[in-house]
């Protein structure tokens, strides 16, 4: 991500924040819903995502040399994807492009058509469904929960809360982040 839409995304009123480990339910298993094709490519955008963040940190000059580093790939991709999901028009071509998601084509007819979500509820359901069974699996040796948190003032589409709610099982709240600096990080940090 460059720095431009860096500081664009730093600046917005929202906070997508990981909260206590809490186990949260996939709304529906993604080979019951989409072709195991589909999962896959969503998986593999999730790995390519991963890698290439880890590079571009790694590549980053405030990175010290002979230093760990500590993040959560996961993490970064369930929040730019709950970006994705409440952005239109070039920023959200952008972040498709950064999570490997390809919009659907009405009119696209190859071998490749299979393997193409049909519409943006297919991708919406199928990165939910994809992030959800990773972080509820069996193989996890965390589970967590994660959370949106928006500032009082902003308005947000019911569209957004829905999306949120129902693809990923993520509740939005609204805070005063200024007046209620205390109890917002209490209710963020429940």
């Amino acid at each position: 991500m460059g720095q431009e839409a860096a500081s664009q995304l730093a600046s917005m009123p929202l906070l997508l924040q990981t909260q206590q480990p809490q186990i949260l339910q996939a709304q529906a298993e993604p080979s019951n819903i989409y072709s195991n094709d589909i999962c896959q490519v969503i998986r593999e955008s999730m790995a390519c995502f991963a890698v290439t963040t880890a590079s571009k940190i790694m590549k980053s000059k405030d990175m010290e040399e002979d230093k760990n580093i500590f993040f959560s790939p996961l993490d970064l991709y369930t929040a730019t994807a709950l970006t994705y999901i409440g952005s239109d028009g070039e920023a959200r071509r952008r972040l498709g492009k950064i999570l490997g998601i390809k919009e659907p084509r009405p009119n696209v007819h190859s071998r490749r058509r299979r393997q193409q979500p049909r519409s943006l509820e297919d991708i919406y359901r199928t990165i939910g469904a994809v992030v959800n069974q990773s972080r509820d699996s069996n193989l996890a040796a965390i589970q967590y929960g994660a959370g949106v948190y928006v500032y009082n003032d902003y308005a947000i589409k019911s569209t957004y809360i829905e999306d949120a709610r129902n693809y990923f099982g993520i509740e939005v709240k609204c805070t005063d982040f200024k007046a209620q600096n205390v109890a917002s990080t209490e209710l963020i940090n429940k």
